[in-house]
């Protein structure tokens, strides 16, 4: 049976922010999110709860917290992942700012003073913060309010704002930032879609223009869940091809914005499925992963050239995604001749690894 939408019944303009949470299967973790956003310093806001068909007891949770305050307000629909959860928040969000917090995420009391302190001071339309990341079981003690001060707030562009994602002092996604909503007149999150964060990226730097202003401070607390589709697909050796496509799609972004750090996308692109290639062969793990090996062998095929004078791999690392490029067979024999070796060198107690050629 459908769940009915939410009809909208609030005129825009009525609240700054539209804080937008997408809902699915935490009910163990759902109340301390909400709390800590209806805890909130600044009081302004409407809370959108998504339930995207939670099998679990969060619907319930989310109808409780609406009738209880009257700043949240709940859509029920059918599952249809984070993204079209995402973006029916939108669909109905009126406030001037929007942000999204995922639910099993921790926000620091003064999270949105701050951060809307930080565009309006600064005249940008995007404001993010340090994240915390802490591990599931684990019971975070979250800060006291931090006082903002406007010297804090590093004013960069989106070129730059991606480079420092790419390269990790600033995390990639868009649960640590505030927007204002012109952001998403032409933007929506790709449904259907793993590692939609990375495809939102691309999307960011192909409209092109506007500032951010970061706050290397940490206002955001982040779960790391063992469940999480990252941590399972590490641990069976089950790699989506979305993650290939996230990759290629920001690459595609980059090009025709004449991104200036191309290079550095090229990188981030490759390094993270590249890292899967070697446990698929030495698992026997093809039949699983034959979408995901066959669309990083046609992005890389696609982007031979620049991959071939890339100066952040290394000539053995070029190499051998030259050779997967090519054949996947053949790069297989390279992968078995290598696990072959480091057994014989394991048993003369030699150093495999040493000279690049191990796996």
């Amino acid at each position: 049976m459908k769940r009915s939408k939410m009809k909208k019944n609030m005129k825009y303009g009525r609240v700054v922010i539209s804080i937008i949470v997408p809902v699915y299967n935490v009910e163990l973790y759902l109340c301390r999110c909400v709390d800590s956003i209806l805890g909130q310093t600044y009081s302004d806001f409407e809370l959108i709860l998504v339930d995207d068909g939670s099998p679990d007891h969060c619907p319930e949770i989310c109808d409780d917290y609406a009738r209880t305050d009257s700043r949240v307000r709940v859509i029920h629909q059918d599952n249809a992942g984070l993204s079209v959860a995402r973006n029916a928040g939108i669909g109905q969000a009126n406030g001037e700012y929007l942000c999204f917090i995922d639910s099993d995420d921790i926000l620091l009391p003064n999270y949105c003073e701050i951060l809307l302190k930080a565009v309006q001071s600064t005249n940008c339309k995007i404001a993010a913060c340090k994240v915390v990341r802490f591990v599931d079981g684990d019971n975070p003690q979250v800060k006291n309010n931090i006082i903002f001060d406007n010297a804090d707030v590093s004013v960069m562009t989106k070129d730059d704002f991606l480079r420092h994602q790419m390269a990790g002092p600033i995390e990639m996604g868009v649960c640590n930032r505030l927007f204002h909503r012109s952001v998403f007149d032409k933007i929506r999150f790709m449904p259907g879609r793993l590692h939609e964060d990375i495809i939102f990226a691309g999307d960011l730097l192909r409209e092109g223009g506007g500032t951010v202003a970061y706050l290397d401070t940490p206002l955001y607390y982040y779960r790391q869940r063992k469940n999480s589709i990252v941590n399972q697909q590490v641990k069976s050796i089950k790699c989506s091809p979305d993650r290939v496509f996230a990759g290629d799609y920001l690459l595609k972004c980059a090009a025709r914005s004449e991104y200036k750090y191309l290079d550095e996308c090229l990188t981030y692109a490759i390094q993270y499925p590249w890292s899967f290639v070697d446990p698929i062969y030495v698992h026997f793990s093809f039949r699983k992963n034959r979408d995901f090996l066959n669309s990083l062998q046609k992005m890389i095929r696609d982007n031979r050239e620049a991959y071939s004078n890339l100066s952040s791999l290394d000539v053995i690392q070029r190499n051998r995604m030259l050779l997967f490029s090519h054949s996947k067979i053949l790069y297989g024999l390279n992968a078995y001749a290598r696990l072959f070796r480091v057994y014989v060198y394991h048993i003369l107690k030699l150093d495999a690894y040493s000279d690049g050629h191990g796996i």
